[in-house]
């Protein structure tokens, strides 16, 4: 299994993949069949022989218990939703009033939402817009008390 940190001592640079069982013996690439080393531990492993068994879900389990203790969260963010949503919508609601000076005078000159989109696109204010981000961008602004 591919993880952010070393399965084996918990540290996050220098990440390879090993397979916990050898191709040569019948193991596949699949994600499953991965252990996530460093680059010392992966040496390490290497010098110990591959005849040395090692116990992914141990190495793992004790990765992870190294990584938690340095302060690795895991997992989603569980309690947080209210919180998250707010500062989503604070940071539309940013976004939407920076873009308001371009989008209000060329949908007063009657542009279409397509004409908006492709120009926003063209200027390089943010991704690639469309209409129907246009659409929800001026809703937004309608909805602001600063709009």
């Amino acid at each position: 299994m591919k993880l952010t940190f070393c399965a084996a001592c918990g540290a996050m640079d220098h990440l390879q993949h090993h397979p916990v069982v050898m191709r040569s013996e019948g193991g596949s690439a699949d994600e499953q069949n991965l252990i996530t080393l460093c680059a010392t531990c992966h040496v390490k492993l290497h010098e110990r022989g591959m005849k040395d068994a090692y116990h992914h879900g141990q190495l793992t389990r004790a990765g992870m218990a190294v990584a938690k203790a340095k302060g690795k969260k895991f997992g989603g963010s569980r309690g947080n939703e209210a919180q998250l949503r707010t500062i989503r919508q604070r940071n539309a609601d940013e976004r939407a009033a920076k873009v308001l000076p371009i989008i209000k005078p060329m949908r007063e000159q009657g542009a279409t939402l397509q004409a908006i989109a492709d120009r926003l696109t063209a200027m390089g204010i943010g991704s690639r817009w469309t209409p129907m981000k246009v659409k929800r961008t001026l809703e937004r602004l309608k909805s602001s008390p600063t709009a």
